[in-house]
Order: structure tokens, then sequence, then C-alpha cells
């Protein structure tokens, strides 16, 4: 069964982690919570969507809030000084992003994903993320624009290739990125399925920008069938809170998991071939 490796530099991840009910961990799902929220308290929604044959994994975003000590960010938002809103293309920011996308794909590539390194790890396939608000932005950009380590420095780094991501009132905003980046400029993910969910009535996001966020997602992917996007009548910046937005990302994942068959696996005459000498 795959396992998730501790190394201690990632300790200020505060990892969250829970077996499946089932106790088959074909699958994981990493957990982002939103601005000001905690891992201990996110794993509780990733526990309660019991999904099949998938671990959940908490992580702690890295960025403090200013005057704020109940719960962290993924990357700035506030003037550290007088907590302003921080504008959304200054330096602080952009550093921000790049240094967790950054964080986050070493230790996916070191803890999670299997390798040379971490033999007993799942395939980046089977390997998922999950995010809300400001957590959904990091997890789309990990997921679309994160990157082998060990590639940094090529002309094109190799994609990593996940199984799937959703985001849940959070978008990819371009003013936050270097458009001369490769990381954004021509490479698209080949195998990663994409979902994001956004209540209309949501506050925090303009809604006439909706078309122009949609096809910026549809750049980072190489199929328009790897993008699903859910718009979630009356709701506003909030977690799912209605069955209508829980149907659309249980149908996603019913996609897009990868099972095994427990009962026919269990059937007494099944003859397993791959031990065969």
């Amino acid at each position: 069964m795959p396992t998730l490796k501790t190394i201690t530099k990632f300790a200020g991840l505060k990892q969250e982690f829970r077996s499946s009910n089932d106790k088959v961990n074909s699958n994981i799902l990493i957990l982002l919570h939103g601005l000001g929220d905690t891992a201990a308290n996110f794993v509780q929604f990733g526990v309660k969507m019991q999904l099949p044959q998938t671990a959940i994994c908490a992580i702690a975003g890295p960025s403090n809030i200013p005057y704020y000590d109940q719960g962290t960010g993924w990357f700035p938002a506030y003037n550290q000084v007088d907590c302003t809103d921080l504008d959304s293309g200054c330096k602080q920011l952009r550093k921000g992003i790049q240094s967790t996308r950054s964080l986050i794909c070493s230790f996916l590539t070191e803890c999670v994903i299997a390798s040379k390194e971490h033999p007993d790890g799942w395939p980046a396939e089977r390997v998922f993320l999950l995010g809300f608000s400001q957590g959904g932005i990091m997890a789309l950009d990990v997921a679309l624009m994160g990157s082998w380590p060990d590639t940094y420095t090529s002309e094109m780094p190799r994609a990593l290739e996940l199984g799937g991501v959703v985001s849940i009132s959070g978008w990819i905003d371009m003013d936050r990125y270097d458009s001369s980046n490769t990381s954004i400029n021509g490479r698209v993910v080949k195998k990663t399925s994409v979902l994001v969910t956004q209540g209309i009535s949501d506050g925090a996001f303009d809604m006439k920008l909706f078309e122009s966020k949609k096809s910026v997602l549809r750049r980072f992917v190489e199929t328009e069938d790897q993008l699903q996007v859910g718009v979630i009548a009356g709701k506003g910046h909030t977690m799912p809170q209605s069955q209508e937005e829980m149907r659309i990302i249980m149908g996603w994942f019913a996609r897009v998991l990868w099972l095994r068959n427990l009962a026919l696996e269990a059937l007494p005459d099944i003859v397993d071939i791959t031990n065969m000498k």
C-alpha cells in the first residue's frame, strides 16, 4: 500500500493524514485550506467526503497573516504594516506564489509521488489536489504550472501531470505572473483533469470575468475534456453547502479516481498473474 514519506524539512506544512475508510489508499487527495484556516480544520471536509480508496492529507499554508495567529495563507494577501490588501500584481505576492509552488512541488515529489527515492509513493496520476479560495488558487497553480524540481533549469520544465485538481471559488489571475516565465508560456498538462466550482453570488468574484477566467484555464490543458466548470446558483464565497455542488464534485471524482475492484479481487478463484514465475 502506498505511504506518505515523512521528511523533517516539510514539518511546517503541519500535515494531517487520514487513511481511507476502506483502508485501501489507491489514491491520495491533498487538501489546501482557505485564507486564515488550518490543516487540522480543513481535513474534516475531506474526511466527510468519504471518497473510496482515497487517503486524505491536508497541509497548512506557509504564509503568515499579519496580527492573526489562528491560521495561515498560501501567499501574502495583506500589507505587513497596515493590513491593507496587496495589489494583485505586486512583487511580494508574486514571489510568495512562486515560493509556495516550489515548496509544494518539492513536498509532492519527495513525500507523495512514487520515485526511485520513494518507491512506496503514489503514481502521479493518482495524486489529486483540492483547495478552497486562496487554497484553490494555489492548487490550480501547482497542478497546472508545477514542475519536477530536477527540471527547473531546463528550457521547458517537466510537468507534474497529477491526476486532477479541484478549486472551489478560486481562479488563476494572470496579473500575478511573469508572462515570460516558461512555466506558464506554452506548456500544457496532458493528463491532469480540472474542476472549478463557482457561486454566482460570490462577492469576491466578478461573474463578468467568468468566460475570460475559464479561457485562461483552457490554455493550460491539452483538451477541452480535461476542464469542467460548475456554476452554483445562489452560492456566495463559501465551502460547498448544497447537494448540487457536492454532486458535481463527487461526480467528477467518480470519473477520475483510480479504483480497484475489491469484490472481484476477493473471489477465491482469482489468480494473481503478477506473482507467477
